[in-house]
């Protein structure tokens, strides 16, 4: 009998097909595939894989973080068995677990794959599953792209450790992409890799801060010294108050889109100036 095995918490509306394995919607109707994805306070079975083998060379661990990157959601694959068919396999297969709620890490990233001829998001799970699984359990690209996900996935969240967590993925491929590991302060890297990949941000900008990298490093740096959530700052002879609150939510959609756009993904929807409006489409 063919393996089967549980989804839960993703928004899937089509089928994925990736390298010895299908992921198939449980449900067709996309508003109720919505609702059951976005619970904040359970896992909701929505999706289904069947296994072409009993095994698959895909890391689990790596298509759960790819499914929760893509909804900004923690995904949870558990309850593999044998089952005589799909269709066996969705009655039999739990259609909930019962854990801790989930942190809303700030809505999905790429769009539902219903509305598109195109799917976008198998597109992208199978580019992420590729690249993913020849890099280096301890490669910057890898440590990054799970930085994104760590933020949200803890059953706590604190501010700073999501805080934290988004710069360093930002600093990390900077240096790697630049081979830039001796400047001293991060911001040239930062900004150079950020113009590299078509962002509107400034090394330093007093004229709009939050588009200055200089803003999200005083913040960093008061964190990592004096774990403080504020800073004041001289700006041109005036004082100015640099709040964590204040650049942590642009921060946070930020960086996601630069995994993106580094991983060379681009659906031509996506606004990428997003991050400072906040509307990804």
């Amino acid at each position: 009998m063919p393996y089967f095995q549980g989804v839960y918490g993703y928004e899937i509306n089509r089928k994925v097909e990736l390298d010895g394995l299908l992921i198939h919607p449980v449900h067709q109707n996309f508003k109720i595939v919505r609702e059951l994805a976005r619970d904040t306070k359970n896992y909701f079975l929505t999706g289904i894989i069947e296994y072409k083998n009993k095994s698959t060379n895909i890391s689990l661990f790596d298509l759960e973080g790819i499914l929760a990157f893509i909804d900004r959601l923690d995904v949870i694959i558990i309850n593999k068995n044998e089952f005589t068919s799909l269709k066996s396999a969705k009655d039999k297969i739990p259609q909930k677990l019962y854990l801790a709620g989930r942190q809303n890490g700030g809505g999905k990233l790429i769009q539902s794959d219903t509305f598109f001829e195109k799917n976008y998001r198998a597109e992208f799970i199978n580019s992420a599953v590729h690249q993913l699984s020849k890099e280096d359990k301890d490669s910057v690209f890898r440590k990054s792209f799970f930085k994104t996900i760590e933020s949200f996935r803890a059953r706590r969240p604190f501010l700073e450790i999501s805080y934290y967590l988004f710069y360093s993925a930002l600093e990390s491929l900077a240096r790697y992409d630049l081979q830039d590991f001796d400047s001293k302060n991060s911001n040239e890297p930062i900004y150079l890799f950020l113009r590299k990949l078509g962002f509107n941000l400034q090394q330093d900008n007093p004229k709009d801060l939050k588009r200055a990298v200089s803003s999200y490093t005083h913040i960093r740096n008061v964190l990592f010294h004096n774990s403080g959530h504020e800073i004041e700052k001289d700006l041109n002879g005036e004082t100015e108050n640099y709040n964590i609150k204040d650049y942590y939510s642009h921060l946070k959609l930020l960086v996601p889109l630069v995994v993106l756009k580094y991983m060379g993904y681009d659906d031509g929807i996506i606004r990428w100036d997003s991050w400072y409006d906040r509307m990804l489409y």
